[in-house]
């Protein structure tokens, strides 16, 4: 990890309560960075390899758990890649964690995003809770830019939101087209972020956000892993929901 990577101060916490999120640049060292974007993209290309040798060759392409061509959602790969796993337990990580959420901190879900070039493979604006059908505390997404973000790659965008007046999510709809659940925004309120790789963007889950199509030559991954501080459990089964990886 580099020099410059991130100490959560108060004047920090009290900017995440008030926007709902906080952006860190140089948040891992280049070598790290390195490190990332090699394990992530023999990940892709392994996983592309295995579903075109088990499609028809004139199928529409849909890699992992997505439904858009363009873009690729793999989560929970960090049981099979060291690299990745060094990321989640480094103590920058541990550090932000334990800040802002407490000294109990649980890895609940990791995945890579990736958009591949020109491909309608943008985001609708959602809060992540909204994903989970029952009453929780709000958790912390983290999102690390392995490559630089700019106008045409589908950089993040996100309503600032105050914590300490949101307490549970928007009710969400399915949108048919996209695939993904939407709710309604303000998008004159929205800042878009045009960030560095390296850069680590923090939200809560209770923060909407949204993130357009890549319309660029080059592909443009990020990773996220997202932190509860208690085991989130669906009322329905008394299963966990997720996974629940002290660290």
């Amino acid at each position: 990890m580099s020099k410059n990577e991130a100490k959560i101060s108060s004047i920090n916490i009290k900017e995440f309560l008030s926007q709902g999120y906080l952006v860190i640049e140089d948040f891992v060292s280049m070598e790290t960075l390195s490190e990332l974007r090699s394990a992530v993209e023999k990940i892709i290309q392994d996983y592309k390899k295995s579903v075109k040798r088990m499609q028809p060759s004139n199928q529409t392409r849909h890699y992992g758990n997505i439904s858009q061509i363009g873009r690729i959602f793999l989560a929970n790969q960090s049981p099979f890649h060291p690299e990745l796993q060094r990321y989640l337990k480094s103590k920058p990580i541990k550090q932000l964690t334990n800040e802002l959420l407490g000294k109990k901190v649980f890895l609940f879900n990791e995945q890579i995003v990736t958009k591949e070039p020109y491909t309608q493979s943008s985001f609708n604006w959602h809060q992540d809770s909204g994903y989970i059908d029952f009453e929780h505390k709000p958790y912390l997404t983290t999102w690390l830019a392995l490559d630089d973000t700019n106008e045409l790659n589908g950089p993040l965008s996100i309503i600032p939101t105050k914590l300490e007046e949101t307490n549970k999510a928007i009710l969400h709809k399915w949108s048919e087209k996209s695939k993904d659940l939407f709710i309604e925004v303000d998008e004159s309120k929205a800042r878009t972020f045009l960030v560095p790789a390296g850069t680590l963007i923090v939200f809560s889950s209770l923060t909407p956000h949204a993130s357009g199509s890549n319309n660029s030559s080059s592909p443009r991954t990020a990773f996220l892993a997202q932190f509860s501080s208690e085991v989130i459990i669906d009322p329905a089964t008394g299963l966990k929901r997720n996974r629940a990886v002290p660290i």
